[in-house]
């Protein structure tokens, strides 16, 4: 994975907890935002099935939902399972997408989050 981390356009910074990812339309993903940058992030998410590859929005929240972004375009980068130490139906993945196209508003929204939860370099 070091080779992707390479071509990335910012550096991507670990999240404080609490920062939250949800897939739409209806897919009913969720889950901790890993790192973040101005480009894409990753998030750990629960699962018992496969992912699709396809291009998709997600939804950005905050704790206590202070700031918000929703369905942000999104192009599919990788999905990996990242505890592959406790066999059993539901298994933790990682999730990497960059975002595409944003409009002024949210990439001003997506700098506030990213000064306010991203610490260091990831």
């Amino acid at each position: 994975m070091t080779d992707s981390v390479e071509k990335r356009k910012h550096p991507r910074g670990n999240v404080k907890e609490g920062l939250m990812a949800t897939l739409e339309p209806g897919r009913g993903r969720s889950g901790q935002i890993e790192n973040i940058s101005q480009n894409g992030l990753a998030f750990k998410y629960l699962t018992a099935g496969d992912w699709a590859s396809e291009d998709f929005g997600v939804n950005i929240s905050t704790p206590n939902e202070k700031l918000s972004l929703s369905n942000v375009p999104c192009k599919y980068i990788y999905d990996i399972l990242v505890d592959t130490n406790k066999p059993g139906l539901m298994q933790w993945h990682q999730h990497g997408v960059e975002f595409g196209e944003l409009n002024p508003q949210q990439k001003e929204i997506l700098n506030h989050i990213i000064q306010d939860y991203a610490t260091q370099q990831a």
